[in-house]
């Protein structure tokens, strides 16, 4: 026997709107891309959409997003740099009794932990829970603005300037004709200045940071100098758009530090 079926074949962009227009189930596709970020993608990505047609620019419009994040988060960054530079203060000024607490039980770890806790409940001094509550922040936007880069049609082939003529892709400065691989990174195609240009202006965010008074604080921070060597060989393959959001998040960050700081030596809270 023969039988046959009709199909209505869509074949065009995942613009939410017309296939929502169409049938509203059919807004779970854009969602299933976006998988755990869904909602904050979906506002994202109608942030950069309002923001093009104000700029005429979709890099233009990630680098008016990126200020308008920061700005938001501003207040909370700056409570949390001072909460951590009064904890250091407070730091310094007890580390000459700590230091003597660790000479007299230097062959006890267990006596040195709990004369070290009594010390400092005796001084009050507690480490700020919400020193990192900024980045925790900041990474829900990265991977929404990562899955709505990654799924979203808009910057595709969308130009920023320059060399940049594709967001949704590496920036490619050097585009090499045969590429070579690296063990547990992938293949390398093209030298891409955006993550190098990112990853020194993380450094530099890093460096402006205050230095640690209690040991174990400071060796965290010495491993955190390594975090953007190591994430340059993931940003490598990263679509430039994301990583134009992180380079300008990192300036802005940076500019934002410095602000803070200077307003913390003149509390005398904060030196060099």
């Amino acid at each position: 026997q023969s039988q046959s079926w009709n199909y209505r074949i869509y074949a065009g962009p995942k613009d939410l709107d017309i296939l929502v227009l169409d049938e509203p189930a059919l807004g779970q596709v854009t969602d299933g891309d976006l998988s755990w970020f869904s909602g904050i993608g979906k506002l994202l990505l109608g942030v950069l959409r309002t923001l093009e047609k104000v700029t005429g620019n979709f890099g233009w419009a990630i680098i008016l997003m990126t200020f308008c994040i920061r700005a938001l988060l501003f207040p909370l960054n700056r409570r949390s740099q001072t909460s951590m530079a009064r904890y250091q203060s407070k730091m310094k000024r007890v580390q000459p009794k700590i230091d003597a607490i660790k000479k007299k039980y230097a062959n006890d770890r267990a006596e040195l932990n709990k004369a070290q806790q009594k010390l400092m409940q005796e001084e009050g001094i507690f480490p700020p829970l919400g020193g990192c509550l900024p980045i925790f922040i900041q990474m829900p936007i990265f991977f929404g603005l990562f899955s709505a880069l990654r799924t979203s049609f808009d910057l595709r082939q969308a130009p920023f300037m320059g060399y940049i003529q594709d967001l949704s892709r590496p920036d490619a400065l050097l585009p090499w004709d045969a590429g070579f691989s690296l063990p547990m990174v992938g293949e390398i195609v093209s030298f891409n200045l955006l993550p190098i240009i990112m990853v020194i202006m993380w450094v530099l965010q890093q460096a402006t940071m205050p230095k640690p008074a209690d040991e174990q604080a400071a060796r965290m921070q010495r491993m955190m100098m390594f975090m953007p060597v190591m994430f340059t060989f993931f940003f490598l393959f990263f679509p430039s758009g994301l990583v134009l959001y992180w380079l300008v998040s990192n300036v802005v960050t940076l500019i934002q530090q410095t602000l803070i700081y200077k307003a913390l030596e003149k509390k005398g809270l904060h030196s060099k």
